[in-house]
């Protein structure tokens, strides 16, 4: 029997079908989707240059959403899950005291860690309800693409950078604007009220109060919702 020395590791004892995550009302993650997931959210970290050793920082409710992003991100990153009740300043502390390469929050969520983590230039992933369909999930942006395949309900990963503004995308309204280095982050507010933050080029024209168009320039990454 081979020595578990890593999370990955320990995922692999598990038979294909058993299960490995549970939650009442919900469908059931097999051991054989959380490999598949951990091998699919690692990589996608692996390419915004988060890897072993770096710490990422969770504000997600208690659920099966908690369970499969703590362990799918703990195989290629430290993961650090930190109290959806905390206090902007909370927050701060614990945050510039892990020195986080990115937060990861649920989209619509009220939580000040949004705020803080944009103060400290903490990059922020969202994760954004939707249902998925093969290689294409439905949620507030309308149709995305996915990076693979999924089925049943999902939270996709939408980084600020993966958002751009055009002709053809989802209608929103720009509620906010702030330049951020070189670039500017504007937020978007989507018809069913989500709220997404996009990092853009400092000289796209973006105004607040005025309409605007918005999609995704890369896939997305499905976590299970249920």
């Amino acid at each position: 029997m081979r020595p578990v020395l890593t999370i990955h590791d320990l995922l692999g004892a598990g038979a294909a079908t058993d299960a490995a995550i549970r939650a009442p009302g919900r469908s059931t993650l097999t051991y054989a989707g959380l490999r598949s997931l951990a091998d699919r959210t690692v990589a996608a970290l692996n390419r915004i240059g988060i890897g072993r050793n770096d710490r990422v920082a969770i504000v997600l409710p208690n659920g099966p959403e908690m369970a499969a992003a703590f362990v799918a991100i703990a195989c290629g990153a430290t993961t650090a899950p930190l109290n959806p009740a905390y206090r902007d300043e909370e927050f701060a502390f614990y945050l510039d005291d892990l020195k986080a390469k990115a937060l990861v929050v649920l989209k619509g969520t009220d939580t000040p860690a949004r705020a803080v983590a944009e103060r400290l230039g903490i990059p922020v992933l969202d994760l954004v309800p939707g249902e998925a369909a093969g290689d294409t999930a439905h949620c507030a942006l309308g149709p995305v693409p996915l990076a693979e395949p999924a089925g049943g309900p999902v939270d996709l990963l939408i980084r600020p950078e993966d958002l751009r503004l055009d002709g053809e995308g989802a209608p929103a309204l720009v509620v906010w604007r702030e330049f951020y280095g070189h670039d500017q982050r504007a937020g978007l507010r989507l018809a069913d009220g989500t709220v997404l933050v996009a990092r853009l080029d400092a000289r796209q024209s973006v105004t607040p109060g005025l309409p605007a168009r918005v999609s995704l320039r890369a896939p997305a990454r499905a976590f299970p919702a249920g």
